[in-house]
């Protein structure tokens, strides 16, 4: 199991395996699609770079539609890691979400919102010992 020190480390996990995910689908990101998935309010690495990220984002992009597009790929993520995780090092890639996940939902995080709606209830039935 990989450990997470703190909600950044755990977010960049996150945000990686998004990343690794639309290269492998070759669905590309934009700049500011990728700078989004960091915004935060009020976690620990909030910047007022996320606030103008987040601003131009409203501009340009649909957020239903991007918080999907997100969430599938994180749900696509999830399985290809779970069927590959020495590709990430570990013997097991779901426990390794879950630490992230458990690290992250200590603060308020943007990308919450996609994990929830992709591996929400694959990531807290372990969490919190159902099944």
């Amino acid at each position: 199991m990989t450990a997470f020190n703190n909600a950044v480390e755990a977010k960049e996990f996150f945000v990686s395996r998004i990343i690794a995910e639309a290269v492998r689908e070759n669905a590309l990101l934009s700049d500011l699609e990728k700078r989004t998935l960091y915004f935060t309010e009020t976690g620990s690495d909030a910047r007022q770079e996320y606030l103008d990220d987040v601003a131009e984002f409203e501009d340009q992009y649909d957020d239903r539609e991007y918080e999907q597009k997100i969430a599938r790929l994180l749900k696509k993520a999830y399985d290809y890691d779970s069927a590959h995780p020495e590709e990430l090092g570990v013997e097991d890639a779901g426990q390794t979400y879950r630490s992230a996940y458990e690290v992250l939902r200590r603060e308020d995080h943007y990308i919450l919102i996609m994990i929830d709606e992709a591996l929400g209830w694959k990531l807290r039935k372990k969490l919190f010992g159902i099944f």
